[in-house]
């Protein structure tokens, strides 16, 4: 092109060569080159510009260009040559493609030369006027690759605006050099970078599809590496079977991305390793695993030892199970994929364990997995080390997930998420279903609840078992793990019943917690229906859980059984929202109405059963609630509760609450004694009355449990010997004081003289001194305590005379008497009296202290106190009681009647005052 100006546009110019310049374009003279866009590639010339040579003068300005000029706009002016007429009028509508200069060379070295000039001036040679199209890439090639005209930070052009992309233009000697817009329109080289994205594949895999490629035309897009930010781009088509794109790392061996799609990257010298301005980036693959996998027990021993398959969903892993497999989650998952994403689905939302499958154990995959083949957990890493995967329960709005038990399964540890939280119940959303989230149907079918076990918020709209439900002759057992805040109209968190009362439902808790669930009608905690048995032992806890009618705890219906061996039924509640029937609404353990028979609840062991909040029968929600613990029920002659055969332990704990009154009042039976425990069974002080703390349990006539006081009063008689007769006499005027023994130390005939076992004092740490006349006692070891003086009566009042009376005795307690003051003319005893009280006869009610279990503490000065007896001569006679005899402080021997006391007095003188004068006279010869 001499001696003309050219506007070239959407043309290709391609495999053209010169003997000396302009290979494909020759820009020359006086005329200059607009181009808007096109492509020039694969062109060669023998001394310079391969692709296009511009040669033309060096005087062009931003304003007014000379030479090369690209994008120059229409409204411009100020050139030599104004193309404003080729572009309104030949190029209207037809400017959309990018410019490509690429791939041409000069010289037999065949050196890279796309735009090429000369060294004199060559940013007054090419221009950039407008942006370029999207895609648009050229090299510069100044002066044959000249160092000091291609190297950082040379100019090479003139740029008409700081905004224009940049990025279109490469240096042919050094393709990381980047287009920098500096002052006075002047475009530099920087140093740049490029981000090179690498597949990555796992072994073994093969790629789908490409790593995307961060550039145009086969040439990457730089960014500067001072201040040039890289946007991260997504997977592109890469497509790798079985596993899932997480985003890119720096590292080939990343198990978690770096950078993710969308985010930034800036240059660092750490991210380029071969210090080629290229950033590698390396795809991260994470391989899907399926929801769970079955290991196999393949040589029958019992233990599962070998991987037997993996699935996508809980469903078909289920359908393949067999007897003795473990089943193991490897992530969290649904319980049912609806979508069908992850494999057939049920039709009725059921996950079912046929009867034939027994042995199975449904768990965790392990951190660390030993079985050849088999996956380990791959969800998140959990901070105890042991992982637990979380199953969640879903619907298609039609129907709800649950898993179905007919065979034996073991639940190990694992999470199951209702996705119904109370307050979501309460309020008519979350996932309300029909039925429970565990359904145990069919003779013999059981189901496990280990200690790694949690079931939470579950909730089931007009039928029991808001988490489980067991039905006819099926058996759940709660040894470990948890149920929360699940909810249903009945057993809020477990239920169970039968049809068939010869194939009843069994249910055992012997550890684990029932915390925080809520039932519409009974039994919050656990609903004991027709034809089921519940057991609680060991460890088990049900607490927190709240019913509207009555069971805050546990439910008992009309012919369920309820055996309490031991655990613990404590801070549950009732609301009584319906206040209109006839029942108590009991926070503990309520149940339906009693028509006799055999006892339907029975407690023995560390069973325990308190702090729970109810309602009397027609109080309302907006009554204050009271003490509630275990309901107590009478028909005729038969009781619901009994003691049962084993006794209570030492922890046991138990309130009772009543809709009749009258089976709380003192000396009322209320319960039985199971056959084959004796009739005075320990521990039942453990047993208090919710009505009238003053009342405790105690074994009453036969097999009866009654109530009596928690605090008793006891007396015996004071009374001294008659010097002159030998008979006894009431005394008056003796002063007692009283101390409860608060030691640790078990008082009997051994220990009560031990170094062990202080003296009661007002110092003693182990014995609490009795201050006021209704028992009232002090704290122990506190100086500044008065014991309270009880006293022997004078016969004045209602009290015989000499009668010592001791109130607010405690029952269950060993008590220390110590005589303060004899009366006139008797002396007081150094030593001390332990005593326990015991009623009269069984069922009476009324106490006496206990002379078989009596024990004397010796004196300081190493006396025994005198003996109580139950037997002695008065002037009246014999006399049958309790006695405590006082010892005269003169106290010589009497002999015969009284008329020969004043003669041996006057022969006792007599003989003393001779042997005195003979002493003397002794004396005197000496």
């Amino acid at each position: 092109m001499c001696g003309q100006s050219a506007t070239m546009y959407d043309c290709v110019i391609t495999g053209c060569s010169a003997k000396q310049y302009g290979g494909g374009i020759l820009q020359n003279s006086n005329h200059d080159l607009f181009m808007y866009g096109g492509t020039i590639r694969g062109n060669t010339a023998d001394v310079g510009g391969g692709g296009i040579a511009v040669c033309g003068n060096a005087n062009g300005t931003a304003a007014a260009p000379r030479g090369l000029v690209f994008n120059y706009p229409a409204t411009a002016n100020g050139g030599y040559t104004n193309p404003a007429f080729c572009k309104t009028t030949i190029l209207a509508g037809k400017i959309g493609v990018p410019c490509i200069v690429l791939d041409n060379t000069q010289g037999s070295a065949k050196q890279a030369s796309n735009l090429w000039t000369y060294t004199t001036n060559p940013a007054l040679r090419i221009f950039m006027s407008g942006n370029f199209v999207a895609g648009s890439k050229m090299g510069v090639n100044v002066g044959n690759g000249a160092v000091d005209f291609n190297k950082v930070p040379s100019q090479f052009a003139t740029a008409g605006q700081a905004s224009f992309n940049l990025n279109a233009f490469r240096c042919d000697l050094n393709s990381t050099y980047a287009a920098a817009y500096s002052t006075k329109n002047a475009l530099n080289w920087v140093f740049g970078y490029a981000v090179d994205y690498q597949a990555n594949v796992p072994m073994g895999s093969t790629l789908q599809g490409q790593a995307p490629f961060d550039g145009e035309v086969g040439i990457s897009n730089l960014y500067y590496q001072s201040g040039g930010l890289a946007p991260i781009l997504d997977q592109g088509t890469m497509v790798v079977d079985g596993y899932l794109f997480k985003g890119w790392s720096t590292s080939a061996s990343a198990k978690t991305p770096t950078y993710l799609p969308g985010s930034t990257l800036s240059y660092s010298t750490q991210l380029d390793p071969d210090k080629d301005s290229r950033i590698p980036l390396y795809a991260v693959w994470e391989k899907i695993v399926g929801a769970c996998q079955i290991i196999r027990d393949t040589n029958n021993d019992g233990v599962p030892d070998a991987f037997f398959k993996e699935y996508k969903s809980i469903y078909n892993a289920f359908l393949e199970v067999a007897t003795g497999d473990r089943v193991e989650m490897l992530k969290d998952s649904p319980l049912v994929d609806f979508s069908g994403a992850s494999g057939s689905v049920p039709s009725d939302g059921r996950v079912v364990l046929v009867a034939e499958d027994t042995k199975v154990v449904f768990t965790t995959a392990p951190a660390m997995q030993p079985i050849a083949g088999a996956q380990a957990w791959a969800g998140p890493p959990s901070q105890s080390g042991t992982p637990r995967a979380t199953i969640t329960r879903t619907s298609n709005s039609s129907t709800a997930s649950a898993l179905v038990i007919m065979g034996g399964i073991t639940l190990g540890t694992l999470s199951f998420e209702g996705a119904c939280t109370p307050a979501q119940a309460a309020s008519g959303s979350g996932l309300q279903a029909t039925r429970p989230l565990f359904e145990v149907s069919g003779t013999s079918s059981a189901l496990t609840l280990g200690e790694g076990a949690r079931i939470a918020n579950a909730c089931t709209v007009g039928a029991t078992g808001g988490a489980i439900r067991a039905g006819t002759g099926s058996t759940v057992v709660v040894s470990g793990g948890s149920i929360s805040a699940c909810t249903a109209q009945d057993g809020g968190a477990l239920a169970v019943s039968s049809d068939d009362s010869a194939s009843p439902a069994t249910l055992r808790v012997d550890g684990g917690s029932v915390s925080g669930c809520f039932a519409r009608r009974w039994g919050a905690g656990i609903f004991v229906g027709k034809n089921a048995s519940a057991t609680l032992a060991g460890s088990a806890e049900v607490r927190g859980n709240t019913a509207s009618l009555s069971g805050g705890g546990v439910y008992v219906d009309t012919l369920g059984l309820l055996a309490m061996k031991g655990g613990m039924i404590a801070d549950n509640a009732c609301t009584a929202q319906d206040s209109s029937g006839s029942a108590a609404h009991v926070g503990g353990v309520g149940s339906a109405a009693f028509r006799g028979g055999a006892a339907r609840i029975t407690v023995s062991g560390n069973a325990s059963v308190y702090g729970n909040k109810g309602r009397a029968a027609g109080e309302s929600s907006a009554a204050t609630a009271r003490a509630s613990d275990l309901e107590v029920a009478r028909a005729n002659t038969s009781y619901l509760v009994a003691l049962g055969a084993e006794g209570l332990g030492s922890s046991a704990r138990i309130g009772i609450t009543a809709t009749d009154q009258a089976l709380l009042a003192s000396g009322a039976q209320w319960a039985v004694v199971s056959s084959g425990l004796a009739s005075d069974a320990p521990n039942l002080s453990l047993i208090f009355n919710n009505n009238d703390a003053s009342l405790i349990a105690c074994a009453g006539l036969g097999q009866a449990v009654v109530w009596r006081p928690l605090r008793v009063s006891v007396s015996f008689a004071k009374v001294g010997a008659i010097q002159e007769t030998g008979l006894y006499k009431p005394l008056a005027g003796a002063a007692f004081s009283l101390y409860r023994y608060v030691g640790s130390t078990v008082l009997n005939a051994g220990s009560i003289n031990s170094a062990a076992v202080e003296a009661a004092s007002i110092t003693s740490t182990q014995w609490a001194p009795v201050v006021a006349a209704d028992g009232t006692e002090g704290l122990p070891g506190v100086t500044t305590n008065v014991p309270y003086a009880f006293t022997s009566a004078d016969g004045t009042g209602a009290a015989s005379a000499g009668t010592v009376t001791l109130q607010g005795i405690d029952t269950s307690a060993w008590y220390m008497l110590v005589e303060t003051a004899a009366p006139l003319g008797y002396s007081k005893p150094r030593g001390q009296w332990a005593f326990r009280t015991v009623e009269t006869a069984p069922g009476t009610g009324v106490y006496r202290i206990d002379t078989q279990a009596m024990l004397a503490r010796i004196g300081s000065d190493g006396s025994q106190p005198p003996a109580f007896r139950t037997s002695l001569t008065m002037p009246s006679g014999i006399q049958q009681g309790l006695f405590l005899p006082n010892v005269p402080v003169f106290n010589l021997p009497f002999v015969g009647t009284s008329l020969w006391f004043p003669v041996i007095s006057v022969v006792g003188m007599v003989l003393a005052a001779v042997g005195v004068r003979m002493l003397r006279k002794k004396s005197s010869r000496k």
